[in-house]
């Protein structure tokens, strides 16, 4: 397990949109905005099955996750390693995601087009090696 300050836990647990770099098969770098959920250790997402960040994941699986606050005084939290693709209830996973983004209306009614046996939509979590903290505490 790799070393995060409380500063960090903190501020990963923040509702913020975050952004995941891949590599493609030509070797260029992807990046997308993505939401997240942290819990402690890990960086939750999830997505379609055919974008272009889950077929990039599916050749080589490590990625980047940066956090940043862009206002001064601006902040980051960058999350290297590994993904791995989990099983859990999608609707579940997506409605509290949603809600956390959305709020409670709007994130509900989101929800409802991710019931559980929703076909190619891939939750999956990133599993830190390095965490690059860019903080001031």
């Amino acid at each position: 397990m790799v070393h995060l300050s409380k500063t960090a836990d903190i501020f990963l647990s923040q509702t913020q949109i975050a952004v995941l770099s891949t590599v493609g098969t030509d070797n260029r770098p992807h990046s997308v905005p993505i939401w997240y959920e942290w819990d402690g250790d890990h960086a939750f997402m999830f997505t379609g099955a055919n974008t272009l960040k889950w077929k990039n994941l599916s050749n080589n699986p490590y990625a980047s996750l940066c956090v940043d606050f862009r206002e001064p005084p601006y902040r980051s939290v960058v999350v290297r390693g590994k993904v791995k693709e989990i099983k859990k209830p999608l609707h579940d996973f997506v409605k509290k995601m949603a809600i956390r983004y959305y709020g409670p209306n709007e994130g509900s009614e989101f929800a409802k087009s991710y019931p559980d046996d929703k076909k190619g939509v891939v939750i999956f979590q990133l599993i830190p090696d390095k965490i690059i903290e860019e903080l001031e505490d």
